[in-house]
């Protein structure tokens, strides 16, 4: 699994950065099992925001890529959602896209995290600038430069395709924003922009409520997400006491980092999605029978390497593609 990782999961920052908390976890602090889903259930969007996604290519074959063994086979949220559009922002290119969730009547909102050494160099831009719509009480504010630069790039773009969501869609109720890394600054920003009531959504039905859901941050430990309390934000690590709600699970990935999330690994879909381009996706049916017969054949590899060191078999979902 760690031997196929080439983006930067940010283990480093954690050894210099990260404090531990004094306080300790318990399942007083256990979050609800349908919070923990709804989270790794809209994550599934947010994943598919990443810069080097094609969404209008990967929403007009979603029903084969959700198939046993194919690149979405786990990402049920997504089954019967629309792709409204996409949208790229002006500076950095920054992709983001909104699509509609029947059966939830959500609409979804998403921006890709850092996906090109340009929205990199952004990054890089940490000083402070002003932040030009904080209201009196809060003024002055300060916003980082380089996520400010990016934000006023894609903030029209991602407003008129709002706006478009809800002019196609007149059921709505409830707007979504979700993103990873980067992305959720955008995010960010713009919820705030809208709470402030610096920017509107065109055509906004009446009657769709605004809704704003606060939480505290979450950590997740052995299968299970719990509530950081509000004065140890500041903190990334946690003692865990053993909780009565059963035991821990073993974690799926041990070793943590910045592409791991909802049970899944981001980097593992964006293999199996170039995988998937190299052979042809999109152009027509043929890719699949050689899609899945280059997956058998990577595990077959990777399980008789394993065996022939001594160590115990794999499950098929494990090999440098899958894994």
């Amino acid at each position: 699994m760690y031997a196929s990782e080439k983006e930067d999961n940010f283990r480093w920052i954690v050894k210099f950065v990260a404090t531990r908390s004094s306080y300790t976890l318990t399942s007083n602090d256990l979050a609800p099992t349908s919070v923990q889903q709804d989270l790794s259930n809209l994550c599934q969007f947010a994943e598919l925001a990443h810069g080097s996604m094609v969404p209008t290519l990967i929403w007009a074959h979603l029903p084969d890529l959700l198939q046993p063994g194919f690149p979405l086979e786990h990402y049920t949220y997504l089954a019967d959602s629309l792709l409204v559009r996409t949208f790229h922002g002006s500076n950095s290119n920054l992709q983001g896209y909104i699509a509609y969730r029947p059966a939830s009547t959500q609409l979804i909102l998403s921006f890709s995290g850092t996906s090109s050494s340009l929205q990199a160099f952004q990054d890089l831009k940490v000083w402070k600038t002003t932040h030009p719509h904080a209201p009196p009480e809060h003024a002055p504010a300060a916003v980082h430069a380089g996520f400010w630069d990016m934000y006023t790039g894609v903030r029209d773009e991602a407003l008129g395709a709002i706006s478009d969501g809800i002019t196609q869609h007149t059921d709505i109720s409830e707007i979504v924003f979700t993103a990873h890394s980067m992305g959720g600054v955008m995010a960010y920003l713009l919820v705030l922009d809208l709470l402030l009531g610096r920017q509107t959504v065109l055509r906004l039905p009446f009657g769709i409520p605004l809704k704003i859901a606060v939480f505290d941050p979450f950590y997740l430990y052995h299968g299970k997400l719990y509530r950081i309390p509000p004065s140890e934000c500041e903190h990334s690590i946690f003692n865990v006491e053993e909780s009565s709600e059963g035991p821990a699970i073993p974690p799926d990935h041990p070793l943590g980092g910045h592409n791991y999330y909802g049970g899944r690994d981001m980097e593992k879909l964006q293999r199996m999605m170039r995988l998937a381009a190299h052979l042809g996706f999109g152009k027509d049916d043929a890719w699949k029978h050689s899609f899945l017969q280059r997956v058998k054949e990577d595990d077959d590899k990777w399980e008789s390497k394993r065996n022939s060191r001594g160590f115990w078999p794999l499950r098929r979902s494990s090999s440098s593609l899958r894994a």
